[in-house]
């Protein structure tokens, strides 16, 4: 609800007196808003008394509805599509480091852009938690990749160097995975 309030502060009751038409408000259905749907819910008169003194006063108010396709269609979709894109890394073989790198980072980066093009307020909204949500799984994604990388390279730095140890780890007792060299 936004109320529109014209008041008179010069001028007293019976010098000026602020009256609505019978027909105060004509709605244009040419006017749009992108993210509202907006009407005139009603419109009052609202004299005010100041020192003693009463002064002319009209009120409309005007209701606005939030118009939740758009924030769906612009918002909520592409974020949820970005999420599953960068899960989408998980079936990519962990030899394809450049393929999941630069899919982790482009999800990253995506929904960095996406977050912007949000107003900015100085309180928390809901949609600022549905950005937060799907921009921690998203990295999630991303840290996931790297954490498997590391164990990936660390297996293979052991394997090749029990191999070349002859099947013996550094404290000399057999590996039981990989069998001994035969010379």
């Amino acid at each position: 609800m936004c109320p529109l309030t014209i008041e008179s502060y010069g001028y007293t009751s019976e010098t000026l007196e602020l009256q609505w038409y019978k027909e105060p408000v004509e709605e244009k259905d040419d006017i749009i808003l992108s993210h509202f749907s907006l009407g005139c819910e009603e419109t009052i008169k609202c004299d005010k008394v100041y020192a003693g003194l009463k002064f002319s006063c009209v009120q409309m108010n005007i209701k606005l509805d939030r118009l939740y396709d758009y924030y769906l269609i612009q918002t909520y979709i592409p974020t949820t599509l970005i999420v599953i894109l960068s899960w989408v890394s998980f079936w990519i073989s962990i030899d394809a480091t450049p393929a999941r790198i630069s899919l982790g980072l482009l999800t990253v980066l995506t929904m960095t852009t996406q977050n912007t093009g949000l107003p900015q307020v100085s309180y928390f909204k809901a949609i600022d938690v549905w950005m937060v949500s799907c921009m921690f799984f998203v990295f999630a994604a991303l840290i996931e990749f790297a954490y498997v990388n590391v164990l990936s390279r660390v297996r293979l730095r052991r394997q090749t160097s029990v191999a070349d140890n002859g099947g013996y780890d550094n404290d000399q007792s057999p590996r039981k995975s990989v069998p001994p060299k035969v010379k």
